[in-house]
């Protein structure tokens, strides 16, 4: 399925966003052609980053490749990007979430790191598998300080320390 015959201008952020997470064949004005999981992608530059292989038993074998020059005219769904490429599988990926606990390891992890942190005065919500510390950090499987995320550096700094004096 091509996008060609589209109104929006084929390098406009709304046009090419709709690929992302999804399994693309993408065509470099250069006539190369890469498939793969678009993961990050330039308007400006005509750049984009692919994961090729990017299913869950070969991930260790997938390469990123930064494809200069993008025809976004050219770009077209592959029929397996049905639905976006999963969380985890990113999440694996970038964070190096290589820990296989079982989910009883992980609830029994999440309730102990959750009554330390409230020892320490703090608020905590549980929205799925995710603790949101203080309304501003998330802290997500398997709930060590490189799982905390925030916007705020300064607190996501004092709270990944509180989870690293947790496990120490």
């Amino acid at each position: 399925m091509s996008f060609s015959g589209e109104s929006l201008p084929v390098c406009e952020v709304k046009y090419i966003r709709k690929f992302l997470r999804k399994c693309v064949r993408i065509e470099s004005e250069k006539g190369e052609i890469f498939e793969g999981v678009l993961l990050a992608c330039d308007p400006v530059s005509q750049s984009c980053v692919l994961l090729t292989s990017a299913d869950e038993e070969n991930l260790k074998n997938s390469e990123i490749v930064i494809v200069p020059s993008v025809d976004w005219s050219k770009v077209e769904y592959l029929e397996s990007s049905s639905k976006d490429c999963s969380e985890e599988l990113i999440n694996q990926l970038f964070l190096g979430s290589n820990t296989t606990l079982s989910s009883e390891e992980l609830k029994e992890r999440r309730n102990n790191l959750t009554k330390f942190l409230q020892s320490h005065s703090l608020t905590l919500e549980e929205q799925g598998d995710r603790l949101i510390v203080q309304g501003c950090v998330t802290i997500r499987p398997p709930y060590t300080a490189a799982d905390c995320r925030a916007t705020n550096e300064i607190v996501l700094d004092r709270i990944s320390s509180l989870v690293q004096r947790f496990y120490s």
